[in-house]
Parts: C-alpha cells; structure tokens; sequence
C-alpha cells in the first residue's frame, strides 16, 4: 500500500425489512452488492431527526508503479507551498 484516496457520498440504501435478522446478521442490500456496486447515480441519504443510515463502504484496489521505498519522495521532495500538512 504506497497510497489511499477516499472519496465519502451519500446513498439511500434499500433493503427488505426488517434489516436485522431474528435469527441473526442483516438483510441484503438492493443498492450495493458485489455485482452491483454503490454510484453517484443513487440517491442520496435525506439527512432528519431520528433517521435510519446504514453505513457501507467499498475498497478498490489499484496497481502502482510506485514502489514501497519511494511512496513518500513527492513529498519529501516538494516545496513549502506544495505540501498538504494536515494530509501527512
């Protein structure tokens, strides 16, 4: 792992009720399964008082060329006015 991006939205999720099982675990979601990854073209999670929000989240996984030992030279290497502090 030489980098991570993460990028937070918001979905309203469907399920079948109840979403906690009697017998244990949690329904499936019908917005996000394997085959069926989480878009920006779902609707987003209206924000209210007392609201149900189920937390989900995916991870990709991408090839890098970067190699481990180099992972920090673009900031090791960068100017005063190109560093993002608070990301290090």
């Amino acid at each position: 792992l030489v980098g991570f991006e993460v990028e937070p939205f918001s979905v309203k999720h469907s399920y079948e009720s109840p979403f906690e099982r009697p017998t244990g675990g949690t329904a499936p979601l019908k917005t996000c399964s394997a085959g069926n990854p989480v878009t920006h073209t779902l609707p987003p999670q209206p924000a209210a008082a007392a609201t149900e929000v189920v937390w989900t989240y995916d991870v990709r996984w991408e090839y890098s060329e970067v190699k481990w030992a180099s992972r920090w030279d673009v900031y090791l290497y960068a100017t005063d006015e190109q560093i993002h502090w608070f990301s290090i």
